[in-house]
């Protein structure tokens, strides 16, 4: 179990170390701060999914690269202090959240992610990590406020565009396409290279000093997050971070300013633009589907069932009818939606039998008990009935779903 666990540590650590060393190849204000710092993301996911004792992974990775990168001892010790309690406020504070779910399936999850884990967690490391530059002489006291915004907006950048895929990855890390949606997403990604390139001056880039020609990046990107979902997004929203932020970073491209301060502010205020537009959207695409398939698998099990099931709208009109509904009263639904049960009746109950069952429903919400109805063709039967009445979300009634069971064979076998 030992080895287990640091085999585990061990793993944390490099994965921090490497990505570290990526986000270093791009820093702007000084050696040790960068534009965009994955590590604060990757720390924050693998807290979320494997749990408080991968902080030590993270402080001893982010110990390594802080000192491997020519820091003090001291400033390296009190860095890395800052960027492993960074990720463990980002994953306590998403912990009180309730019913916080780590694949972001729902769009609230991802909200919750942005706002705790990439707005507020950062400003831990940014505070600890900028103090211990100044306060070691590592930084110009005159460039603290620069040195503190970049690296908050780095590891804020971090947690967007890393934690996300992540996540998603880890829930669902299958690529389970057919292969005509696996075209499909190759051929998006394709485009969406294409046109980052034709950004920047390279061979493809001949426009690449007009600002609006980044913004073509939208169209594939917002058309990955409509047809596939949150994970396809965040992975070719990271391959348009890395490639926009190392051109920028070389001092070329639409975002390259004379002012390093000009240039973070159009390129952190394209990629937030991008990003908050893209991933929001692809997790209420995921969000929707996910839905949508719950109401298939309800819709079957419904038809499935051999008890017959209605469903009322609060005037009692009914609105949903299955199979075995049809089967037992001769209706079908098209005759039957927009109509009361009353269509049913027998006439063997008189109105204080039904007053009672309204009495009970307003009273627990629920009612059972057995019922005489007639059948299209005439005949009258008896049925065992369940009225439930179902609330919305301010606790309103909303619908009665009533559940019956033909019990003719039952009363026969009594006589």
């Amino acid at each position: 179990r030992f080895s287990m666990f640091l085999t585990a540590f061990s793993a944390v650590a490099g994965l921090y170390f490497a990505a570290a060393k990526l986000g270093l190849m791009v820093a702007f204000v000084h050696s040790s701060v960068t534009t965009v710092w994955p590590p604060s993301g990757l720390a924050l996911a693998v807290l979320l999914v494997f749990g408080w004792p991968m902080l030590i992974g993270v402080a001893l990775g982010a110990f390594l690269i802080n000192f491997s990168n020519g820091l003090p001892l001291a400033i390296a010790l009190a860095i890395a202090c800052g960027n492993t309690l960074q990720a463990y406020v980002g994953a306590r504070l998403l912990a009180q959240v309730t019913d916080f779910r780590r694949d972001l399936s729902r769009l609230r999850d991802l909200v919750a992610l942005i706002v705790l884990g990439a707005i507020v967690s950062t400003l831990v490391a940014a505070t600890v990590g900028t103090l211990a530059l100044v306060l070691g002489h590592r930084a110009p006291t005159e460039l603290a406020s620069s040195v503190w915004l970049t690296w908050w907006a780095g590891d804020a950048m971090g947690v967007i565009m890393i934690a996300p895929l992540v996540l998603a990855w880890l829930a669902r890390p299958r690529w389970d396409y057919s292969r005509r949606r696996g075209l499909e997403l190759g051929l998006l990604f394709a485009t969406l290279a294409v046109l980052n390139l034709a950004a920047f001056p390279n061979p493809l880039g001949a426009l690449s000093t007009h600002l609006p020609l980044a913004y073509l990046l939208f169209p594939p990107l917002i058309l990955i997050a409509i047809r596939f979902g949150l994970r396809e997004t965040a992975l070719g929203l990271a391959g348009v971070t890395a490639m926009t932020v190392w051109y920028t970073a070389q001092g070329v491209g639409p975002f390259a300013r004379d002012s390093f301060s000009e240039s973070l502010i159009f390129l952190h205020g394209f990629l937030a633009v991008l990003s908050l537009t893209s991933l929001p959207l692809a997790a209420r695409t995921t969000e929707q589907r996910k839905t949508e398939e719950r109401l298939r698998l309800s819709a079957n099990a419904f038809d499935s069932t051999a008890d017959g099931i209605m469903i009322t709208d609060p005037n009692n009109r009914m609105v949903y009818v299955n199979q075995a509904f049809t089967r037992i009263t001769g209706y079908t639904a098209q005759e039957v939606l927009g109509q009361t049960p009353k269509l049913l009746h027998s006439g063997r109950h008189d109105s204080q039998f039904f007053s009672d069952i309204w009495r009970t429903l307003d009273k627990n919400g629920y009612w059972q008990g057995e019922v005489w109805n007639r059948r299209k063709n005439g005949e009258i039967y008896p049925e065992w009935l369940s009225i439930s009445v179902v609330p919305d979300e301010h606790g309103q009634r909303s619908h009665y779903v009533g559940v019956f069971t033909d019990i003719s064979q039952h009363k026969q076998a009594q006589a």
